[in-house]
Formats: C-alpha cells, structure tokens, sequence
C-alpha cells in the first residue's frame, strides 16, 4: 500500500501549475502546443493554461 504525502500533492500542483504556465506564455511562440489540442485560436489556449494553473495553484493552496 502506498502512502501519499503531502509533498507529493503539492509537486503534482506545482506541475500542474507550471503547465498552465508553460501553455500560456511558450506556447504563444510555439504552435505546435495549439495543434495538441486540435485548436488554432489563442483564446482556447489562454483558457486550458489559466484552468490548469488555478486548478494547480488551488492544489497548492489547500493541500
């Protein structure tokens, strides 16, 4: 049986967050982030990186 840390919550919201970061800022440069999800619209990709970092820093947070 494997036991989760809170440490090991935490680095799964910190790379979630990080992600979303990652989706936002680089991925403005790079768009073959967009073509990963099938989307060529900014709007799309400035919405799934904000998700991911609220839901990641919300981990954080509560974790």
């Amino acid at each position: 049986m494997t036991h989760v840390t809170m440490s090991d919550i935490k680095l799964v919201g910190f790379i979630i967050s990080l992600s979303g970061v990652i989706l936002i800022g680089i991925g403005k440069k790079m768009p073959f982030i967009r073509l990963i999800f099938k989307d060529r619209s900014m709007i799309y990709q400035l919405f799934y990186g904000s998700v991911l970092f609220f839901i990641g820093l919300a981990i954080l947070l509560f974790s």
